[in-house]
């Protein structure tokens, strides 16, 4: 990977940690995690703060059969990303798109890249933000196990709010003849082999609800018999609570925070879960202030399309400490909130406001700062450009 890449991906995985509650929304994180690190969010978008962080938040996704470290990656805002990816990583047969289930019109790229002799990689490219921010990264694939059949990719299945329809991806054996994703009351959504183009390795696509409690990924032969199950863990981000408990914390803009079980912290707006922080790297029932130290992070935010409810609203919260959170852009326009104590004991203060009309911080690039009740400066969190 060139340096100059490696700093953008660096750059844009520090800011897509905002998107999401820490890696958010994993499939099985377990295996590889170390080896395959944030590419959610992003997520994104999401992504999930710290997914892991571009594709953070958060979150890295992984699940079984995932291969090393990526080759290349970059979220960037230009009109064709595939294009700087694709010539550093030229396919190996046709590139695969497919419709991307939350921006219409926009599609999802999938695409093989080296031989066997120069180790293979699977490649993608989505749009993982309102405003048009795309990811594009590649995953080296390493040499097939004996009983392993398929392999994940990515997919937009860390999407927050949940989309009405989510998708995941990845490659599959010659011997796989089909794949569906299942619950465990029962319901199943078929999948798709593509195994045109002259790629090494058919690409399998499976499309299901936004709200489906999806367990796993089951790949079978032409008999019927399962050859492999990638597990689906259903994410720690109160997928089954569908409402806010109690009146919660109000913000500005219509934003409340709702704490939920086990800590989960949601939160809502206008009846749609507007941000999740379920932990990442915590332990479940961690308070928030543990997992924002594990985190190492001042503050989790979200704020800005494609990052928050609505582009003109920024909310997260930060350390007790914390009195007051200013938010700099770097057009040089500025707008600051007080923190509100949490009524839970987590140790920490919440805040939210409205972003100057226009702006965009993750976009466009910004500055957030923390003071203390007697207005000195604790602490400071830069968001580049990326434009």
């Amino acid at each position: 990977m060139n340096h100059d890449l490696e700093g953008r991906l660096r750059e844009a995985l520090d800011e897509r940690a905002q998107t999401f509650g820490a890696s958010p929304q994993a499939w099985q994180r377990v295996q590889d995690r170390a080896r395959r690190t944030r590419l959610r969010r992003w997520t994104a978008l999401t992504l999930l703060p710290a997914l892991a962080t571009a594709c953070a938040v958060a979150l890295v996704v992984v699940m079984p059969g995932g291969g090393g470290p990526d080759i290349s990656a970059s979220t960037t805002k230009v009109d064709d990303p595939v294009a700087e990816l694709s010539a550093e990583n030229p396919p190996v047969g046709e590139i695969l798109s497919v419709p991307h289930p939350d921006f219409a019109g926009s599609t999802v790229k999938i695409w093989f890249s080296g031989s066997t002799r120069d180790h293979e990689r699977l490649c993608t490219e989505l749009q993982d933000t309102p405003t048009g921010g795309r990811t594009a990264f590649c995953q080296p694939m390493d040499p097939w196990k004996e009983k392993q059949f398929a392999r994940y990719l990515g997919g937009t299945d860390t999407a927050m709010p949940a989309p009405r329809e989510r998708l995941a991806y990845g490659a599959a054996r010659p011997e796989v003849a089909a794949v569906t994703a299942t619950t465990d009351d029962g319901q199943s959504f078929p999948g798709t082999l593509h195994r045109e183009g002259g790629r090494p390795w058919p690409i399998w696509t499976v499309p299901f609800p936004g709200d489906a409690p999806v367990t796993a990924i089951v790949f079978t032969d032409e008999a019927g018999q399962v050859l492999q199950r990638l597990p689906r863990t259903i994410p720690w981000d109160c997928d089954g609570d569908r409402t806010p408990v109690g009146t919660g914390i109000q913000l500005p803009g219509g934003v409340s925070a709702h704490l939920h079980a086990e800590n989960c912290l949601v939160f809502w707006h206008r009846g749609e879960q507007a941000g999740t922080d379920f932990g990442g790297v915590a332990v479940r029932g961690e308070p928030l202030s543990i997992r924002m130290t594990k985190q190492k992070q001042p503050a989790v935010i979200w704020g800005g399309p494609g990052q928050s409810a609505t582009g003109g609203l920024w909310y997260g919260y930060t350390g007790k400490e914390t009195h007051k959170v200013e938010l700099r852009l770097n057009d040089g326009r500025q707008t600051s909130a007080q923190t509100v104590p949490d009524p839970w004991g987590q140790g920490v203060r919440f805040f939210g406001g409205k972003i100057p009309k226009g702006g965009d911080p993750n976009l466009d690039g910004a500055v957030y700062l923390g003071y203390d009740a007697d207005g000195g400066e604790l602490w400071r969190k830069v968001v580049p450009a990326h434009k």
